[in-house]
């Protein structure tokens, strides 16, 4: 729903003081934080997008730092494990060779 913004702010507008309030996106931060422990770094990316969209919708100054500090996480992972295979692949075909 968040990707249709009309909608989105639609009925985002009714819960913005509690979603400030109850924390939201510090919630799902856990989320993101499970997700990455377990390698899944797209799923990753896709709920710390949806963090993003609520965090600027309801100006949640804490949520768009998190969701900032999160996006880096999750870029390195990708870059880190993108190095690791790469060399992986390096190492095995000097072997082979």
């Amino acid at each position: 729903i968040y990707k249709d913004k009309a909608k989105f702010l639609q009925l985002l507008s009714v819960y913005k003081k509690q979603i400030i309030k109850d924390e939201y996106c510090r919630t799902l931060v856990g989320n993101v934080e499970k997700l990455l422990a377990a390698e899944k770094y797209k799923d990753a990316a896709e709920v710390n997008d949806f963090i993003k969209a609520v965090a600027y919708a309801v100006n949640d100054t804490a949520g768009k730092s998190l969701f900032w500090l999160y996006e880096a996480e999750i870029k390195w992972q990708i870059g880190k494990n993108m190095n690791l295979q790469q060399f992986q692949k390096k190492y095995i075909a000097t072997i082979i060779y």
